[in-house]
């Protein structure tokens, strides 16, 4: 009902007062046109009602015959200014292969920018709970704690797994990324200290042992190119 209500409000606003008076002021207009090309145009012209500023008489009217319905839309669950939402629900490889893609093309570019500067480029992919077994009572309990936690249907760690399942395969197949690449996922698959403090991010002894890896990493790299 109020739908109806406020568009035959605004059908009648517009026939009988809006488009009438939008001739008057054009006929008004053409008479006071000068074709005088260096004429200087003011248009910060307005007048000021209350804090409102208008900048033509037409704008003063609008607002004159909106305003109540504005005041309305404010204090009621009436939403047709407001843009629809659309919830577009995607399955765990529909999201990895996204995301991958993504992925895979600032990795392209890193490695152009890298060419072209004449530098060596390794891609590590960080270590992660979500798919890699968990290996101490902390990290069951992590990984037990956050299975219950779903998004459209499906847990964190399936869509983890699908996108790192995903981006791995595609970087051994690809010809320009596929020797620069390191897989740490289950670099703490072994070990039965507790190296995770979530599913996603290192504790200070897993940082140290990341950061031991990707500096040998390096140094083997220099070495290759010295040889």
């Amino acid at each position: 009902m109020k739908f109806f209500l406020f568009n035959l409000y605004l059908k009648v606003v517009l026939l009988i007062i809006f488009f009438p008076l939008s001739i008057i002021l054009n006929i008004f207009n053409l008479k006071k046109t000068n074709n005088n090309n260096f004429r200087k145009k003011n248009y910060k012209k307005y007048f000021k009602i209350f804090k409102f500023r208008f900048y033509s008489p037409l704008s003063f009217f609008i607002f004159i015959f909106l305003f109540p319905f504005v005041r309305l839309l404010k204090f009621s669950k009436l939403k047709l200014f407001k843009p629809k939402r659309i919830n577009i629900r995607q399955t765990p490889k529909q999201v990895a292969s996204l995301v991958s893609y993504r992925v895979l093309n600032n990795l392209r570019l890193i490695n152009k920018i890298s060419d072209i500067n004449k530098t060596n480029y390794t891609f590590f992919l960080q270590p992660l709970l979500y798919v890699a077994k968990p290996s101490t009572d902390i990290d069951k309990k992590l990984m037990q704690y956050i299975s219950h936690q779903m998004y459209d249907g499906f847990t964190y760690q399936t869509y983890c797994k699908e996108f790192y399942n995903f981006l791995k395969e595609s970087l051994r197949q690809d010809e320009e990324l596929g020797s620069k690449f390191k897989d740490f996922t289950k670099i703490f698959s072994n070990t039965n200290d507790q190296r995770f403090v979530d599913p996603v991010h290192l504790g200070s002894i897993g940082q140290y042992e990341c950061a031991k890896l990707i500096s040998q990493t390096i140094k083997d790299n220099e070495k290759k190119l010295k040889l």
